[in-house]
């Protein structure tokens, strides 16, 4: 057996995986996955502080900048990486992690300059964290009241930086929610800046399982599941939850035998959108790695003990490889079919011998304004000009799309931005340029799919937006269309 390294520098982890994201373009959330499966024997603690500092400082990356800037005689933009990356997670852990001690910041980052031969630069490490200490300890002292509250906080410590900074998004960004949606984007940025602190939402996949309601009630009793807010039925009849500890549940047999489904309640509502009846070909395009196409099949099973599996296409064989290894795991082998499809090519019909569908979920690549709060490495990696090449590659799919379903039919658009190039002004395109129109008994349903959170969505021109903030979930964005019927 391999003997455990006695001391593990959790700083150092962390500064290694900021790093990889800021230099050469890793994916936070799969880069921290690898990791945390690396130190599986970590204590839970040790591993939520990697965690922790590592989606924040990304998180607040251009405040802590910012912030840096305004003590230091070095830009942040000059520095060599390792001391850039290293400010960062340490300003981090001033500003925002109260339980770390400002020595144990301070004497950490200096052994790191040290242990990674950046020695003379130590006293420079040092006097700037130092002086952030002071600073944040001055603020704190004239504005008690800002303690709690981080934006306010770099409102007084940057107080000539504009909105984009003090929430820690691109200024393209902040001008774009700004323009859409000037009475909700304070409240949109202060849910980016909280999201990530959200329990994780889980989707309770219930044909052909039995009865499980006792299994729900021990984990709801144990503190690792609550019925979701927007949920709030019985346990017998609740579909989604919340998860403090996914760790803990995926440790469950009820979770390794396929009942449970990590889904945001923003991703849930495409499929309780759907108007499925008995009898119904379900089609989703740019599937992986199949949550929708499951929760679609779950659905349609309850109501059609022979239903027609749902057929879930992606690009590549790589992804849908994803969806066929969910496939198993969920015990849907039965119910869900792949194909490897590039979405934006005419001929799926005839490849899969098929007539067109009644429902076609198209749920597009998007720039993911709505994710911020859960991938924050978005901020730093979306640029202006991929809105336009995104919203140019959602034509091309819409427009094959459109030749999939039925007259009468469905098409469910889905994407998890908030720009509204992508979302409203394309489905305005669409219909202007192809047989549909929107449906307009969605509004109810979007309604009571999000139950009891009080909440119903903001209507667009077409479609709606969810709002981070305003219920417990990502922004998301959806609009159900019918085909017209030919005349």
């Amino acid at each position: 057996m391999n003997e455990q390294p006695k001391s593990i520098d959790l700083r150092a982890i962390a500064l290694d995986i900021l790093t990889e994201v800021t230099q050469n373009g890793g994916f936070l959330n799969r880069l921290l996955r690898q990791v945390l499966d690396k130190y599986a024997y970590l204590d839970r603690r040790d591993r939520a502080f990697i965690s922790r500092l590592c989606i924040g400082t990304v998180e607040r990356m251009i405040t802590l900048d910012a912030c840096i800037d305004s003590v230091s005689k070095v830009p942040v933009r000059k520095m060599k990486p390792f001391i850039r990356n290293l400010l960062r997670l340490s300003a981090y852990q001033i500003y925002e992690m109260d339980s770390v001690k400002e020595y144990a910041i301070c004497d950490e980052a200096v052994k790191l300059v040290k242990k990674r031969k950046f020695t003379p630069l130590s006293g420079f490490v040092n006097g700037v964290l130092r002086t952030l200490i002071r600073e944040r300890d001055r603020v704190l002292t004239e504005y008690p009241e800002v303690a709690e509250k981080p934006s306010e906080l770099y409102r007084k410590l940057l107080p000539e930086a504009p909105e984009s900074v003090i929430y820690g998004v691109p200024e393209f960004v902040y001008n774009l929610l700004k323009q859409a949606y000037p009475d909700s984007v304070t409240s949109i940025c202060e849910a980016f800046m909280e999201h990530g602190e959200l329990p994780t939402s889980v989707h309770l996949l219930r044909t052909d399982r039995g009865d499980v309601t006792a299994q729900i009630k021990d984990l709801i009793d144990r503190g690792i599941l609550a019925i979701h807010p927007c949920d709030n039925r019985s346990i017998e009849e609740a579909e989604m939850f919340i998860c403090p500890r996914l760790d803990a549940l995926m440790e469950e047999p009820i979770y390794r035998e396929g009942y449970f489904m990590v889904q945001d309640i923003s991703s849930a509502m495409v499929g309780r959108l759907l108007p499925l009846k008995s009898g119904d070909r379900v089609l989703e395009l740019c599937a992986s790695p199949g949550g929708k196409t499951f929760h679609a099949a779950d659905r349609l099973s309850r109501i059609d003990a022979n239903m027609h599996p749902v057929i879930s296409c992606d690009l590549s064989p790589e992804k849908t490889a994803r969806i066929e290894e969910n496939r198993e795991f969920y015990r849907m082998e039965d119910k869900v079919t792949t194909c490897v499809w590039d979405a934006t090519k005419a001929g799926l019909l005839e490849r899969l011998g098929q007539e067109a569908f009644d429902i076609v979920i198209a749920d597009v690549p998007c720039s993911g304004l709505g994710m911020l709060g859960n991938k924050p490495d978005i901020r730093h990696r979306l640029k202006v000009e991929d809105l336009k090449a995104l919203e140019a590659l959602q034509r091309e799919i819409l427009t094959q799309a459109s030749t999939y379903v039925k007259e009468g039919g469905t098409l469910l658009y889905s994407t998890c931005t908030l720009n509204p190039g992508e979302n409203a002004d394309q489905m305005h395109w669409f219909c202007e340029h192809f047989p549909y129109e929107e449906d307009p008994s969605a509004t109810q349903e979007l309604k009571e799919a999000l139950g009891v959170c009080g909440y119903a969505g903001y209507k667009e021109s077409y479609g709606f937006s969810l709002f981070p903030g305003d219920y417990p979930g990502e922004g998301f964005y959806l609009c159900r269309l019918t085909r017209k019927w030919s005349n």
